[in-house]
């Protein structure tokens, strides 16, 4: 089981986030950040990969590449490890309250389960 926390704005929407690790955020970066409005973020690693294509046409080859490799590790370990807090505050940002806390195998699932909770 994963443990989500659970959003909802005055509209009655409710959103799941997943506690921990954001495979899509390590793996879509700036795509992701985008697709979750996360617009400053997902411009800021834009702007850097554009300034990094152009400096490495001047570097040459080879250290364009090792720069490639460490910003792209990087990058990706660091939209992981901090992706679904980004998430969580851009929610928040946008009008959102924290409701709980609640395990799931799945976003769907956690908010079932919190609306089953809410309802006793």
């Amino acid at each position: 089981m994963k443990h989500f926390n659970i959003y909802s704005n005055p509209q009655g929407n409710y959103i799941a986030i997943k506690q921990g690790w954001s495979w899509f955020g390590a793996i879509l970066t700036f795509i992701w950040a985008f697709f979750n409005k996360m617009w400053a973020i997902g411009i800021t690693v834009l702007f850097i990969i554009i300034l990094l294509t152009v400096i490495g046409g001047f570097v040459g080859e080879k250290i364009d590449n090792i720069i490639s490799i460490i910003w792209n590790a990087t990058i990706a370990i660091v939209f992981g490890m901090n992706g679904n807090e980004w998430k969580s505050n851009s929610l928040i940002s946008r009008g959102y309250e924290f409701q709980d806390t609640v395990s799931a195998s799945n976003s769907e699932g956690a908010i079932a389960q919190f609306l089953k909770n809410k309802g006793k």
